[in-house]
């Protein structure tokens, strides 16, 4: 019970007590209503004043709270972008570095080549990337070509990034300060060809679009003023006129006006002088805040914030400008209607008070209990300020630990009181070196922010990888007195980033096998066709046509090798239909039990209640049959389990965006654990590349894994790999389930030996001409090969109806075998044209019959093969 509700309890027995006692007791009962309204409505008064004027207060301290929230908001989102686009212009010049007619241009010294060739790569990355500057350096920094300005050349760059790019022989970037008074954020790398430094390439970006998007981002406005010491007036005013510069030289006493969202000149200069005397009251931010009121009476909260280049040096002024207009309104209106309320309240109060005094206790009582609900609210919204993304942690000068927020509770585990005064290597996962951490204190001892990445460990032991930026904190005489440490857990990036480096890696090389499917394609058509033609002309038994027999079964199993490339590269289209993968699994263990030895067990775990998946059953054998015979060859000498596990998988949103090509949906999951050797993380990293192997000579080549990986990817699915030494190793395959499964019946041959019809057959490799010309001729076709596409579209139109059918290679110079087509069924849309290809990105059986192709053939073509697509095109015509 509060005191003043105990006063007031004493007046009530006061005033029973006159009221029993005769006499004049109306009298007293009003000098007892004056006395008590008069101190009821002065504490009144009183405490709606005071309450109303901590209101007032705790607005004004929210904005002050929300501008320096904002200031820090608009500084590291100008750091984080610098470190983006600077990553972006690496990887830029990376593949810039890697492209050899660049390279061969620049050793040449051919500058007018070098400029035409550069020039389309500098408009795509100033169109995609803001790129403005574009440079070709020589090895001793003197710049042999700007690809955006092309005819200032020749001078020598001394600029601190192209110099320490020198020094180091790495890639360095930074912000520098132009001649002309605009900030540049350059990127400059080394240019090593072939072990040899042929140069340096450097790209640079103006910082416009950066506080463009702090603008857009954070919805306030911005100046950005260049100190005059650092610039000529006359390069300045140079520069006025060529970038559009706001203000002159002479409208302020120690700087210019680089940038501006401003259009105002006249309140951008009052600004500018206004902060200019400003000191830095804020020493742990560097950020330094003033209000501002323009000719309109708009209100402005105004944060300056230095910027200093790569070197470090101070070069120019940052202000951040809010317009609080709205604020400030909305502050005051909300205080208004606070006391507007609260006079509203202490009147009903104040009547129920008169009336019903006997009660005002209880009253007083509920009030209290008022009180301390809202300031529990507000200890509530004290708590959800602290918490932020980014793990914080204040140390003293000796690294002890005084703060960490919640966030940092959040990632390690640790509680503040389990932290607070110890030092930070209770995080340690042993995973940097003495000399990563000498370098780290010596940097911040010095009083330099350092910035890098470490490899920490939770309190559970797991790892997790973090981005840090530490900075000193200087006292007021500019000593170091602590330590502050911005952390944030990029785990999952790196492993996104590492999932994706890894998927490009893989596309590439599809890519790279596509090719020479396509080149080993044409040279099987050849060995293929001419083996035909001789056996044809042996006697049946002779030792001759016993060799070329076999000599068409190895042709037969390179073909066999080549769709295997073509598998691995996704291109290969197979006939896919409704299976049930738990029946293919049975089938497959039943195949493999008896060649498995008896020192494996194998222990199966089958959901029978799966839904059928769109697949094409031979290849899943292919890919079960394949994965159980690796992990029987790892547990050979020392026996072991086989594990294999069938069930559903509910693919979420997380999961798919941690597996590039995954959608969220519902899967069938297989698991083949085996408990043999297992493998390092290095060979995990490789296991499904194209001929790599860790098998011993003889014991296989290394394109079954390959080949798995290019089958599950072409059913759209995914497969992963975990395994560690001497623990064994789990492939894990996700497939998935479609709703509406479709299957598309498979088309009829027509079988026939020959015919006596003219045909036309177009392919640039004259050997294969002359073989299919040779083949055809045998079967009594009347056949004309040509090895120009040109030379054949005019001989067609020369007389078309002479000929009955026209077959043609697809990839050909001067003119594809898709071209040609579309040019004979123009002149002669009812002569059936036939596309045959040993490998194609654009071209697939699909598109050709769209076309209006009638048939679509993969080399290596057979004599027999060739003949039934011939027949059944031009019987099909007849009918």
């Amino acid at each position: 019970m509060n005191p003043r509700g105990c006063k007031v309890l004493v007046f009530a027995k006061t005033r029973c007590k006159l009221n029993s006692v005769g006499g004049n007791h109306d009298l007293g009962n009003i000098n007892f209503k004056a006395r008590l309204l008069v101190s009821f409505t002065f504490a009144l008064i009183v405490f709606l004043g005071v309450f109303i004027f901590n209101t007032y207060q705790h607005e004004l301290r929210d904005i002050d709270e929300a501008s320096e929230r904002l200031a820090e908001s608009a500084l590291e989102l100008f750091r984080v972008q610098i470190n983006s686009d600077a990553a972006a212009l690496a990887v830029s010049i990376g593949f810039i570095s890697e492209n050899r007619e660049l390279a061969a241009l620049m050793v040449k010294g051919d500058r007018g080549a070098l400029l035409a060739s550069a020039n389309p790569v500098y408009q795509e990355l100033s169109k995609n990337q803001k790129v403005t500057h574009f440079y070709f350096q020589t090895p001793n920094r003197v710049n042999f070509l700007r690809v955006h300005n092309p005819a200032f050349y020749g001078d020598l760059i001394n600029r601190y990034v192209a110099l320490k790019a020198e020094k180091t022989q790495n890639l360095f970037y930074g912000i520098e300060l132009g001649k002309f008074g605009h900030l540049t954020l350059r990127v400059v790398s080394p240019w090593i060809v072939d072990g040899k430094l042929i140069g340096y390439l450097e790209l640079g970006e103006e910082i416009g679009h950066i506080l463009e998007n702090i603008k857009n981002t954070l919805d306030v406005d911005f100046i950005l003023t260049i100190d005059k010491n650092l610039l000529k007036q006359s390069d300045w005013e140079e520069g006025s006129g060529m970038f559009g510069h706001k203000g002159k030289w002479n409208s302020l006493l120690d700087s210019v006006i680089a940038g501006t969202s401003l259009g105002d000149i006249g309140n951008l200069l009052k600004i500018v002088k206004s902060g200019r005397d400003k000191i830095f009251s804020d020493e742990k931010k560097g950020i330094a805040n003033f209000f501002y009121k323009d000719d309109m009476n708009s209100r402005y909260d105004v944060n300056i914030m230095r910027l200093e280049d790569v070197s470090g040096r101070s070069v120019a002024s940052l202000y951040i400008l809010w317009n609080i207009t709205g604020v400030i309104a909305g502050a005051l209106y909300y205080v208004l209607l606070v006391g507007a309320v609260s006079l509203v309240t202490g009147a009903l109060l104040f009547v129920l008070f008169y009336i019903t005094i006997n009660r005002v206790e209880g009253e007083l009582s509920f009030f209290y209990k008022s009180l301390e609900a809202a300031s529990a609210d507000n200890a509530c919204l004290a708590a959800a300020v602290e918490q932020a993304d980014e793990m914080v942690v204040m140390t003293d000068k000796d690294g002890t630990i005084q703060y960490v927020n919640l966030a940092f509770e959040g990632v390690t585990g640790y509680s503040r009181e389990e932290i607070l005064g110890k030092k930070p290597d209770i995080l340690s996962s042993g995973k940097q070196d003495e000399t990563f951490y000498r370098t780290m204190w010596n940097t911040i001892y010095a009083g330099d922010i350092w910035k890098g990445r470490f490899v920490n460990k939770k309190k559970n032991g797991t790892f997790f990888d973090s981005d840090c930026v530490i900075s000193p904190v200087r006292g007021q005489d500019g000593a170091i007195v602590n330590y502050v440490s911005l952390q944030r857990d990029v785990t999952r990036d790196r492993k996104l980033e590492s999932k994706l480096r890894a998927s490009q890696k893989m596309e590439a090389i599809g890519t790279l096998a596509g090719g020479i499917a396509h080149d080993f394609n044409n040279i099987l058509t050849g060995i293929i066709g001419y083996t035909e033609l001789a056996n044809d002309d042996l006697k049946e038994g002779s030792e001759a046509k016993e060799n070329l027999d076999a000599a068409l079964k190895a042709g037969a199993r390179a073909k066999d090798l080549v769709a295997e490339i073509l598998t691995f590269s996704r291109d290969g289209e197979q006939a896919v239909n409704q299976v049930y993968l738990q029946t293919v699994v049975r089938d497959t263990l039943a195949m493999l039990r008896p060649i498995i030895p008896s020192t494996i067990s194998i222990r199966e775990s089958i959901d029978d209640s799966l839904p059928a998946i769109m697949a094409n059953g031979t290849q899943i054998t292919q890919v079960i049959m394949n994965l159980c015979t690796n992990a029987e060859h790892s547990m050979r000498k020392n026996g072991g389990v086989l594990k294999i596990t069938l069930g559903g998988f509910e693919a979420d949103a997380d999961f798919a965006s941690l597996h590039e090509g995954v959608a969220p949906g519902f899967y069938v999951r297989l698991t083949i654990r085996d408990t043999g050797h297992g493998m390092d993380k290095e060979t995990a990293d490789r296991i499904f590349e194209p001929f790599f192997t860790t098998k011993d000579v003889g014991e296989g080549t290394g394109m079954g894994l390959s080949v798995v990986h290019g089958i599950v990817c072409d059913h759209g699915g995914l497969i992963t790999v975990s395994s560690e030494l001497g623990k064994g190793t789990t492939f894990t395959i996700y497939l998935p389930v479609q709703k509406h499964p479709v299957v598309e019946d498979e088309a009829g041959f027509i079988f026939s030996t020959g015919g006596s019809e003219r045909v036309l057959y177009v392919d640039d490799e004259e050997s294969i001409a002359m073989m299919v010309e040779r083949s055809l001729s045998r079967l009594g076709y009347d056949v004309v090969a040509v090895s120009n596409p040109c030379d054949a579209l005019d001989l067609f139109k020369s007389a078309p109806e002479s000929f009955d059918i026209v077959l043609t290679d697809q990839t050909m110079p001067s003119m594809t075998g898709i071209e040609l087509a579309r040019e004979v069924l123009r002149i002669s849309p009812d002569t059936p044209v036939v596309l045959c290809t040993g490998y194609s990105h654009t071209v697939n059986e699909e598109i050709a019959r769209d076309m209006g192709i009638v048939d679509f053939v993969m080399k290596p073509i057979s004599k027999s093969v060739l003949s039934e697509v011939i027949r059944r095109a031009l019987d099909n015509v007849n009918h």
